[in-house]
């Protein structure tokens, strides 16, 4: 079936029948829309891609609404503001939670805390080391040395595409591993 001869509405049709090339039609229309959105909310290339991608699996997991929209637009642009407003009450919390550890670890450690901080980082080595050396090299770059995707792409002769894809699968390995929230500590900048 081919899919450009049609119109939105009558994609959106199709997308809430549960077809996947009708789908992957809206998606390859909205995504960079949704994503510069984000990006301007979350000024992060990876929060963006990852609030680009829970917009559209939102999409998908509530599509049978599709064929009574009337403005899909505002519609996944409202998915958008609220996935990223969801991040920052999810970071707020976590930063919160952080500085609480913070004054507890410096009035007097206690002895679980070291353990779970000795633990957390025994799990992030496992993950790292489960990476392949490219995937390894590329993170490193962009945290340690703090490197921009296009350095990184440069000095390893790969795309910038390429080192956005393997530092999105990185923070969502980690994320499943360690959790959402000591993940986005390792990618926000600083």
């Amino acid at each position: 079936m081919k899919h450009d001869l049609y119109n939105e509405p009558e994609l959106l049709e199709l997308v809430a029948e549960g077809d996947e090339t009708a789908f992957r039609k809206i998606y390859d229309q909205y995504r960079v829309t949704v994503y510069s959105f984000a990006y301007t909310l979350v000024k992060t290339d990876i929060l963006a891609e990852e609030i680009t991608q829970d917009v559209f699996i939102k999409v998908w997991e509530n599509r049978t609404q599709l064929k009574t929209m009337n403005y899909f637009s505002t519609w996944i642009r409202t998915i958008a503001r609220n996935a990223a407003y969801s991040f920052f009450r999810r970071a707020g919390v976590e930063k919160r939670a952080l500085e609480e550890l913070g004054e507890t670890v410096a009035v007097l450690p206690a002895p679980d805390e070291k353990l779970e901080f000795r633990e957390m980082e025994r799990r992030i080595q496992q993950v790292f080391s489960e990476l392949t050396p490219q995937q390894q090299t590329i993170f490193r770059m962009s945290r340690e040395e703090g490197r921009t995707y296009a350095e990184i792409a440069g000095r390893l002769n790969i795309s910038v595409h390429t080192v956005k894809y393997h530092l999105t699968n990185i923070s969502a390995l980690l994320r499943s591993r360690i959790g959402p929230f000591l993940t986005l500590l390792l990618f926000i900048k600083k």
